[in-house]
């Protein structure tokens, strides 16, 4: 079952049964000391990551170009 559940430890969980989606201009996570993904990370063709004017992008020739 789908649910958004508080644990006793302060977990917040959301179960989806198959997809969560978040759809919003901006989404931002703010963690103190690390974000882990369990699972493969899809990004859209021809987008960037940036930290700190560094920066990881994927292409249409399935390359990954990592650039400062």
């Amino acid at each position: 079952g789908e649910e958004i559940y508080a644990s006793a430890n302060g977990h917040l969980e959301i179960n989806s049964g198959t997809t969560l989606d978040i759809t919003a201009p901006t989404v931002d996570i703010n963690a103190s000391t690390a974000v882990t993904v369990d699972g493969n990370v899809l990004m859209e063709t021809d987008k960037k990551i940036y930290q700190k004017g560094a920066f990881m992008q994927s292409s249409t020739h399935q390359a990954l170009t990592l650039g400062y």
